[in-house]
């Protein structure tokens, strides 16, 4: 945590964030473009090491990386130093190593982040393949609304860090009649300014 709370309290699982830190950090993990690796490591030496972060023994490490290597097709970048790598395959070492401690929760912010479209697209079925897959519950966090529609089964709009709406896609593009989404956020942000 970066800052303490002045006030108030909140749970994930029904743990306390200020009193369960450890039990938290067991149950999630997140993901983003701008997840920093270290740079010098190779592939397979920064996810032994976040293996350790995550409390997993030689043999469990072993395990895991086995199979997330086949899932997210990495074992060819295993032994390049992440910092050669490009922005896609960063991406694949990210999201890998994102599951190394078999999360309940993923959060994800902007995960395509600067990516070409061919690679954004496959970014995108990599994180619905996780969620149909592994079961895992994501919290995505991006400005791409054809990314949000595309991933996203519920969303909460924010705006000015107050949030503006909740709900399925349908139910709120409904709510304001527009096609999309991009379409509905700008009509929402004008609802507000007024």
């Amino acid at each position: 945590m970066v800052l303490s709370p002045t006030s108030g309290s909140a749970k994930i699982f029904g743990f306390d964030i200020l009193k369960d830190k450890p039990k938290i950090i067991r149950l999630i993990n997140s993901a983003s473009g701008e997840s920093q690796f270290h740079s010098f490591l190779t592939v397979k030496e920064n996810m032994e090491f976040f293996a350790r972060v995550y409390g997993l023994n030689k043999d469990e490490t072993k395990k895991k990386l086995s199979l997330l290597e086949k899932k997210f097709e990495t074992q060819d970048i295993n032994n390049s130093r992440f910092g050669w790598l490009s922005s896609g395959q960063r991406m694949r070492a990210i999201l890998q190593k994102s599951l190394i401690n078999d999360p309940k929760l993923l959060m994800l912010d902007e995960p395509t982040l600067g990516l070409d479209p061919d690679i954004s697209i496959k970014v995108r079925k990599l994180i619905k393949e996780i969620n149909e897959n592994f079961g895992v519950t994501i919290f995505l966090t991006s400005h791409y609304m054809q990314e949000v529609e595309e991933l996203c089964d519920r969303i909460a709009f924010i705006d000015k860090g107050k949030i503006v709406d909740v709900g399925k896609i349908s139910e709120l593009k409904k709510r304001v009649g527009q096609k999309t989404l991009e379409g509905y956020f700008i009509e929402m942000v004008r609802r507000e300014s007024e």
